[in-house]
C-alpha cells in the first residue's frame, strides 16, 4: 500500500500518476502473465482517486475520505445505494455547478468495457451527463465508445441504474472517465456508485434498425390554459449511441426559438420551441442514426394548437359580441345567413385585445382574448337572421 494525496486538480493529479505509472510498469506485466484472460472476465483498479466530487444537499456522505484502501468502487454488491428498496445510501456527486470531475483509474491490465452504476431521477436532474474516456498513459487521447444497456434507462426512473461503455478500442492502464455537464443536457447531478471494468475482445457496435418508442405522436394545446413554450419528444427502444436532427414540415428548425436536448444517454431527443405561437401547428420529424451508421430513422410527431370562439352576451339588441381565445389567428369573420359582412355601411366592426381569456398573440407572447363586436345601425326587419363570428380560416 503507499499514500498520495487526493486532489481536485485534474492537472495536479495527472503528474503525480505520471510519476508512478513508471513504478507499476513490472507489476502490471507480472499481473498480465499471471491472469488467466476470459472473455469478459473483471478487472479491479490498482489505484483510483476522483476530481471535484461535490456535496450534494449538504451531505457528508460525499467527502471522498474513504482511507487508503477503500474499495467502494470495485464492491461485488451495490453497497452505496441499496439496489433492492431504490433508498439512497453512500455515492460520490459530481454537479453542474462544481463543473462537473472526474474519476482517475490505475488498471492491472486494458480494458474493453466500463460499467456505470448511478442514481437515475431525470425529474429532479439526477442521472448521466456526457461522460468521455481519455487515456493519460499516451497523450490524453479520448477512447470512442458506445453505450450499452441505455434501453433500461427511462425519464420516469428514480432508482439505481448502470449503463455500459463498450469501448472501441482497449484502454490503457491508465484512464481518466470525465464528467461533463454539457448545455444540451437537463441533468446537474451525477450520483455515482460503483464503476466496473471488464477486459477481452473489443465488441463491434451493434447496428440493428433503430425502433422509436411508443408515445404520442400527436401533442395538442389550447384552447384553455394555452402555454407559452411546449416540448416534444422521440425515444428509441435500442440500446446505443445516437445522433439527432429535428425537421419542421421539410424544412429546417427555427434556431432563435427552438431548444434541442439529449436525455437517457443519447436515446431521447426533446424539442423545446419557445415563444410559441398558431403558425408552429404542423408535422415534427425527428431523425435519429447510430453514431458509427449514416442511416437515419424518422418519426414524425404532429404538434396541433387549438383556437376557440365563444359568444358573448350584449345588453343592445343591435350589438352582436364574440371573443376569440386560445393560440389567436389573423381575426375574426361576421357571416348573417352565409353572407360574409363587410365593415360598411349600416354594419361595424370592430375588433380589440381586451378580452378576458388568456391567449398567445401572433408573436408567441401571452395576452387576452380577441374580442370582436359587430354593430347594426338602425336595425330592421330586414336584418333577421342567423349570425356566425367566425375564425379566418
Amino acid at each position: 500500500p503507499f499514500w498520495i494525496e487526493r486532489r481536485t486538480d485534474i492537472t495536479g493529479v495527472q503528474n503525480v500518476l505520471m510519476d508512478i505509472v513508471s513504478m507499476w510498469s513490472l507489476l502490471f506485466l507480472i499481473l498480465s502473465l499471471l491472469q488467466v484472460v476470459t472473455s469478459q472476465s473483471r478487472v479491479d483498479p490498482i489505484f483510483y482517486t476522483f476530481g471535484n466530487a461535490a456535496p450534494f444537499n449538504g451531505s457528508d456522505l460525499t467527502s471522498m475520505d474513504c482511507g487508503v484502501g477503500c474499495f467502494k468502487l470495485t464492491d461485488n454488491i451495490i453497497g452505496p445505494i441499496d439496489s433492492i428498496y431504490d433508498d439512497l445510501g453512500s455515492f460520490f456527486a459530481f454537479s453542474r455547478q462544481s463543473g462537473g470531475g472526474n474519476v482517475l483509474m490505475i488498471l492491472s491490465m486494458p480494458v474493453s468495457r466500463v460499467v456505470l452504476y448511478f442514481f437515475n431521477s431525470p425529474k429532479d436532474s439526477i442521472g448521466l451527463p456526457q461522460i468521455s474516456i481519455t487515456k493519460l498513459d499516451v497523450d490524453g487521447e479520448s477512447i470512442s465508445f458506445t453505450y450499452d444497456d441505455n434501453d433500461e434507462l427511462d425519464q420516469s426512473d428514480s432508482r439505481l441504474r448502470n449503463v455500459s461503455l463498450n469501448l472501441m478500442e482497449s484502454s490503457p492502464n491508465v484512464i481518466s472517465i470525465n464528467i461533463m455537464f454539457i448545455n444540451s443536457i437537463q441533468i446537474d447531478w451525477f450520483l455515482l456508485s460503483e464503476v466496473e471494468f471488464y477486459n477481452g475482445a473489443v465488441i463491434p457496435p451493434s447496428l440493428n434498425p433503430l425502433v422509436f418508442q411508443d408515445s404520442p405522436s400527436q401533442v395538442s394545446l389550447g384552447p384553455d390554459n394555452p402555454k407559452p413554450s411546449v416540448s416534444i419528444s422521440c425515444t428509441l427502444v435500442n440500446s446505443g449511441s445516437f445522433e439527432w436532427m429535428w425537421e419542421y414540415e421539410g424544412s429546417d428548425i427555427p434556431v432563435d426559438r427552438s431548444e434541442v436536448w439529449i436525455a437517457d444517454a443519447t436515446r431521447t431527443s426533446i424539442l423545446v420551441i419557445n415563444e410559441l405561437r398558431y403558425t408552429d401547428s404542423g408535422n415534427y420529424t425527428c431523425s435519429a442514426k447510430h453514431t458509427t451508421d449514416s442511416t437515419y430513422y424518422n418519426g414524425i410527431v404532429e404538434l396541433i394548437l387549438k383556437v376557440g370562439i365563444t359568444s358573448l352576451p350584449s345588453e343592445d339588441n343591435s350589438l352582436l359580441i364574440c371573443e376569440m381565445f386560445g393560440f389567436l389567428q389573423s381575426g375574426i369573420e361576421w357571416i348573417r345567413n352565409n353572407e360574409i359582412l363587410e365593415n360598411e355601411g349600416r354594419y361595424t366592426i370592430t375588433n380589440s385585445n381586451n378580452g378576458t381569456r388568456e391567449s398567445i398573440d401572433f408573436t408567441g407572447n401571452l395576452t387576452g382574448g380577441i374580442v370582436s363586436r359587430l354593430r347594426i345601425s338602425n336595425p330592421s326587419i330586414d336584418d333577421a337572421g342567423v349570425y356566425t363570428c367566425r375564425v379566418i380560416g
